[in-house]
């Protein structure tokens, strides 16, 4: 008997050392970043920072519909969301607020470097930290993309074009949690045909192509899409000066 009492007193022991040594290390594990917040109470806890169209570089295969505001509607759709979900008014310019968490669209203060690239710029990351948000992409319509992302993990939907199709989250106080995302599409082309105000804007919130970018293929081994910008081919394309609407869904190889 007195050996099964002593073998018992020896487990406990054992179990109490081993729950010490756990918190321990539980202890000295560093702290979980806490979440930033965006607006507290109805007030706004940041600002938003776009620079101009003429300041983003991007390739002209990339660079569409040359003549939209994508930053400056990104910039926007950030502050007049943030602005639905909890009546804040949330300021945007080319510099940061002092006191204010500075969402940076698409003028970021330090090298982005994404893990990776698309033949067409619609690579893009949120990258969100105690200090700033950056919100990036290969090109100014991935740079509206990531913004509509950035709403949509908030609780914003847009299933129709115009305010009839918006749903929008309501809550006086928003946060984040802090880290890095990247995200490339699966298909080249994604499109959808749609019809109300401001289909553009709505077809780029929901992260498709251009509603009226004209498209050719060019049929060397794989098929690949060749976009046309303002109507007109780069001269390397040689198909002709074909000029059709793009509606082409081609995996990604």
């Amino acid at each position: 008997m007195p050996e099964k009492c002593g073998s018992l007193q020896y487990a406990s022991g054992y179990r109490a050392l081993l729950w010490l040594l756990l918190l321990l290390v539980f202890l000295a594990l560093p702290g979980l970043p806490a979440p930033v917040t965006l607006v507290e109470n109805g007030a706004a806890k940041c600002c938003v920072v776009v620079g101009t169209e003429a300041s983003f570089k991007e390739p002209p295969l990339f660079n569409w519909t040359p003549r939209l505001t994508l930053l400056a509607w990104a910039a926007d759709d950030v502050a007049t969301y943030l602005g639905k979900m909890s009546g804040a008014t949330v300021p945007v310019g080319d510099k940061p607020v002092e006191g204010l968490l500075p969402i940076y669209v698409g003028c970021p203060p330090e090298e982005v470097k994404l893990a990776k690239a698309t033949e067409y710029g619609d690579a893009y990351v949120i990258d969100v930290s105690e200090k700033r948000i950056i919100l990036h992409g290969e090109s100014r319509h991935a740079v509206y993309y990531v913004t509509a992302d950035l709403l949509n993990r908030l609780g914003v939907r847009w299933y129709a074009p115009g305010e009839i199709g918006e749903v929008v989250l309501q809550r006086k106080t928003i946060t984040m949690e802090t880290g890095r995302t990247e995200s490339v599409p699966d298909f080249i082309t994604r499109r959808l045909w749609c019809a109300g105000p401001e289909p553009t804007r709505w077809m780029y919130r929901n992260r498709l192509g251009e509603v009226d970018i004209s498209a050719a293929v060019k049929r060397e081994g794989n098929n690949e899409l060749l976009v046309a910008v303002d109507n007109t081919f780069p001269n390397d394309i040689g198909v002709g000066g074909i000029i059709r609407p793009a509606v082409i869904y081609m995996p990604k190889q």
